[in-house]
Order: structure tokens, then sequence, then C-alpha cells
């Protein structure tokens, strides 16, 4: 059965680099408190409020 896997690649698996989340940890230690979980897509206003005070709003930042 292996025979036929042969040409086949292996591949290994590759750490990951840490999100920004997980290297800051006063972003990290707010937004759970807010009802956020790991892997989330969609944000609540007021998790969105606390990413804005931390990386500031993308509509005012210089460069747009």
């Amino acid at each position: 059965m292996t025979e036929n896997f042969k040409h086949k690649k292996t591949y290994e698996a590759k750490p990951q680099q840490p999100s920004s989340a997980d290297e800051d940890t006063d972003l990290y230690a707010d937004l759970p408190n807010v009802g956020y979980k790991r892997h989330q897509h969609m944000y609540s206003p007021l998790q969105t409020a606390i990413l804005f005070d931390h990386f500031g709003n993308p509509e005012t930042r210089a460069g747009n």
C-alpha cells in the first residue's frame, strides 16, 4: 500500500509566528474581558473600541 505513495512529498509542521495579540500583553489582557475569543472574525463595538485605542483608527491614520 505504501508503494503507491512513494512519489508524494511529506511536509513537517512549521512553528507559527505569534500573533500581535499574543505579543502585546495589554491588548491580550483587555480583549478577553469583553468576550473576545481567539480566532474570532467579527468584533463587538466594545472590542472594536479597544482595538482602535490600541492600534489607532485606520481612517485617521497618516497615509490614508
